[in-house]
């Protein structure tokens, strides 16, 4: 587990979690982006952020994103997912 203090980038928790992956000889990292809402762009920004930065410390290909709905929401899921399926097609 790593994490820094509160407050800190999530950018710079993730990629300092991946570079110690490497270092440690771990195969799967797990970052959660827990309440990165499509309707905040700065959050659906530093989603983005988090992703580049993985791909930086792991290589291109190493990073797979994966989308956790609640079935509650209803029809705001699918305009959610749309947003995040767009927004991480433009980090790659």
């Amino acid at each position: 587990m790593v994490r820094h203090k509160e407050g800190s980038d999530p950018a710079s928790v993730a990629f300092d979690a991946c570079s110690a992956a490497l270092s440690r000889g771990v195969d799967v990292v797990i970052v959660d982006t827990a309440g990165r809402l499509h309707t905040r762009v700065n959050l659906m920004e530093e989603l983005a952020k988090v992703r580049r930065v993985c791909e930086k410390a792991l290589g291109p290909g190493a990073v797979q994103t994966l989308l956790v709905l609640d079935a509650n929401l209803g029809q705001n899921s699918l305009v959610q997912a749309g947003e995040f399926t767009k927004r991480m097609q433009t980090t790659v």
